[in-house]
């Protein structure tokens, strides 16, 4: 794993969804592509970038990606402090989607157990989750059972 911080590497922050990653992918790719950017460390930041948006796309390896950095106390300090230096970044651009600001409803935007990993993804409720995997298993042995029958 790369000892950059995936969010800040894409110019994004932690409570982005998948539209925002894949706008910050975009944008950190072109700006670090070794064919527009001459430096010599072109190269590195890409793959960076692309381990980055690897991570940051798979719901899973978020999800453990989050809690490491959550656990990290003394990384997230220095990222806090300002001490990252702005030269390895790509300038971002400041105007966001038209999503509103998030409000603080006692929610922890940053997930600690998979409980909360699963109220976070709220796409569709964990039953109807289980009911797919469940059908996919019958219809898969439904399949075993023509074959070898």
């Amino acid at each position: 794993m790369s000892d950059h911080d995936y969010y800040e590497l894409l110019g994004i922050d932690a409570t982005a969804n998948q539209e925002d990653i894949e706008a910050g992918y975009r944008r950190a790719a072109q700006y670090w592509h070794p064919d527009r950017n001459k430096t010599l460390n072109a190269s590195d930041m890409m793959a960076a970038v692309n381990e980055a948006h690897d991570v940051l796309t798979d719901r899973v390896r978020r999800f453990d990606y989050d809690r490491r950095r959550a656990t990290d106390t003394t990384a997230s300090r220095t990222r806090r402090s300002g001490t990252s230096d702005s030269s390895t970044r790509p300038r971002q651009n400041r105007a966001r989607s038209s999503r509103s600001a998030p409000t603080d409803s006692g929610r922890n935007d940053n997930p600690t157990t998979m409980k909360d990993y699963w109220d976070r993804l709220g796409d569709q409720p964990r039953s109807a989750i289980v009911f797919t995997a469940i059908m996919v298993c019958l219809t898969v042995l439904g399949y075993l059972a023509v074959i070898f029958i």
